[in-house]
Parts: structure tokens; sequence; C-alpha cells
């Protein structure tokens, strides 16, 4: 796939999203599963982190329905090419929707707009999650980036974010 390709791509998603956007309300965001894990992880190590993100559409009527996004945060030491996770905060978060009835909107238009808005619209409260769950295992806060979406997140080829991060160099 050619780069005007994906610009041809992005715009259809982003319209197929904004199909859907321009007719919701949110009503509703709930924690629905959490896991917090960690390992030994030394505080004066730098670590790679990347940072998983997902969603699907459910429980689609007329007048309602439900996102849920899947957030993940894992740390990994930076010695040795070190697959192994020193620290893992994953949440799923159910974000639930009202809607003008619209016989138009189709499975797609709900896709785009799950993996765009729904996302976004869950980022801050895993932010927020994210943070007190590191200070309650004992290591620093760590302050989710702005999200930002590439074309391959939005195609469904989510790439993880992976900025490397010195010890003290965690905020």
């Amino acid at each position: 796939m050619t780069d005007t390709d994906l610009q041809g791509d992005q715009k259809k998603i982003d319209d197929l999203g904004l199909a859907v956007s321009d007719r919701i309300e949110i009503k509703d965001v709930s924690l629905i599963e959490a896991r917090v894990l960690r390992r030994d992880f030394s505080d004066n190590a730098s670590y790679r982190v990347e940072i998983q993100r997902k969603a699907r559409v459910l429980d689609r009527d007329s007048k309602s329905f439900r996102v849920v996004a899947e957030l993940r945060f894992l740390a990994f030491q930076n010695h040795e090419n070190s697959q192994t996770v020193g620290v893992e905060v994953s949440a799923v978060f159910s974000l639930r929707y009202a809607i003008s009835d619209d016989p138009s909107l189709t499975d797609e238009n709900f896709d785009a707009f799950a993996q765009s808005n729904g996302v976004f619209n869950a980022w801050p409260y895993f932010r927020e999650f994210l943070q007190s769950s590191l200070v309650r295992v004992g290591l620093p806060p760590f302050t989710l980036p702005v999200l930002r979406f590439t074309n391959s997140d939005l195609l469904g080829n989510q790439q993880p974010n992976e900025p490397d991060h010195a010890a003290g160099d965690r905020q």
C-alpha cells in the first residue's frame, strides 16, 4: 500500500467515524477489567515503554452502543535486549454511548469510530489509572503522552509507542 493509498484510507476512516461522532453522546465510562504486575524492576535502570491499544464495538442497537477499549502499558528494562516485562498495567474500559437512530450507519462506521474516538475517550481514564497504579506498587508515576493516531493505527495495524526512558526521566 502506498502513502497515497494510506492518505485516501485515512480520509475514508475519518469520514466513517465522523458520521457516528456527529450523532452520539457519551453516557457512561466504566473500568471492567484491570491488571497491575510488578516484577523485579530496578528504579535506577533505564527502560523501554510500550503502549498498546485496541477497541471494538459491542451491544449496538438503534439507540445505543458500547465500545470496549483495551489499553496496556508495558515497561522492559534496557539490558541485553530483554523482552522480560518488568511492569505491566492494563485496563479494559466500557464506554456506553447514546445514538440518534440513523439506518445509514454501518458496522464499518462504528468500527472506525471505536478505533479513534473510543480509544481517545478512554485515554484520560487510563492515564489516571496508570499513574495511581504505578505509585501504589512503589514506582514513580508515568505520564502517558498525548494520544496520536497514525494511518496504521486506524487501519487496524496498530504499532505500539516505544519511547525509551532513563530512570530519572519517567514523567
